[in-house]
């Protein structure tokens, strides 16, 4: 009775560990970054996955979550100026792409890129979100959520003087990054001002 037992048990431990390993290792599969996509294949991707984002409202972390994994998809087979381009060749109007470029350019940081060679190669795709998103994405990488008030005027004083290339954009980047800095706080943003 004991050894029936034994093997039994033994048997759905298996079974149970193989379906507690399988999900985890699709989602592994699902995000390796050594996979290279063509140019066709991430206008596609964009497109569907930017369908799949917006099921949910803007509001919901889901859309983050699935902006974000479509950004470290992205990041991890192309270059940021492939990226752009594959953003410009979207071709339904309908879809908006603004927030999922921010998130690009967030992971863009994390490989060491900075803000001049980000915005050497961002255009007004997606509203200009590269730029938007290169902001945050300094500001992320600086580590200046939650910092003093006179550590963020720091930075923002000369933030934009290495930027050559749409100065502009780069200003208005600094409000979207403020923004991100002060949690959605307009009042505390502009005092940043």
């Amino acid at each position: 009775m004991e050894t029936r037992l034994m093997k039994l048990i033994t048997k759905n431990s298996i079974w149970l560990g193989l379906i507690a390993v399988l999900p985890i290792s699709f989602v592994l599969w699902q995000s390796r970054s050594d996979i290279k996509l063509t140019q066709a294949e991430a206008v596609s991707l964009i497109e569907s996955e930017l369908v799949n984002c917006y099921k949910w409202p803007s509001a919901d972390l889901r859309r983050d979550q699935c902006n974000k994994s479509l950004a470290k998809t992205l990041v991890g087979s192309l270059s940021l100026g492939e990226i752009v381009r594959a953003f410009s060749g979207i071709n339904n109007t309908k879809l908006s792409c603004h927030d999922a470029m921010h998130y690009v350019v967030n992971e863009q940081y994390k490989k060491g890129i900075d803000l001049p060679t980000i915005y050497n190669q961002c255009t007004s795709a997606c509203y200009g979100a590269c730029y938007h998103g290169g902001l945050e994405g300094y500001f992320i990488n600086k580590n200046l959520q939650g910092a003093s008030i006179d550590k963020i005027n720091n930075e923002v004083l000369t933030i934009c003087n290495d930027v050559t290339k749409m100065r502009g954009q780069c200003y208005h980047g600094l409000g979207h990054a403020l923004m991100l800095v002060y949690n959605g706080e307009l009042i505390e943003s502009l005092k940043s001002c």
